[in-house]
């Protein structure tokens, strides 16, 4: 399962997938509208992501050509994002990684 996903049914939030009606063609214009009540007392948010489906193979050839930066540089990264602090840049309701090293 995605974590947007699993976050979305953790906040019991409504999630609507709306992949069957993309029409990839250079030809067909995709258009997506929303509409909604306003409700002053309820945040919203929309969310599209545009992805290219990669092999296995493409993605592994893709995570060892990449430049990675030291660990302690991406740990200080992550300490500084979740610092109560930090101008509300981020808002973490669940964290869930996984620590095995994605090149084997």
């Amino acid at each position: 399962m995605h974590l947007s996903t699993l976050i979305v049914k953790f906040l019991n939030l409504p999630f609507y997938i709306i992949t069957s009606n993309v029409k990839l063609s250079s030809t067909v214009t995709n258009t997506i509208t929303v509409r909604w009540s306003p409700d002053y007392t309820r945040g919203y948010c929309i969310a599209v992501y545009l992805v290219k489906k990669l092999t296995s193979a493409q993605l592994l050839t893709r995570l060892k050509t990449k430049f990675v930066e030291p660990a302690d540089y991406t740990k200080a990264l992550m300490k500084e994002k979740l610092r109560e602090d930090v101008d509300c840049e981020t808002a973490t309701r669940m964290l869930k990684v996984s620590l095995n090293c994605p090149l084997g």
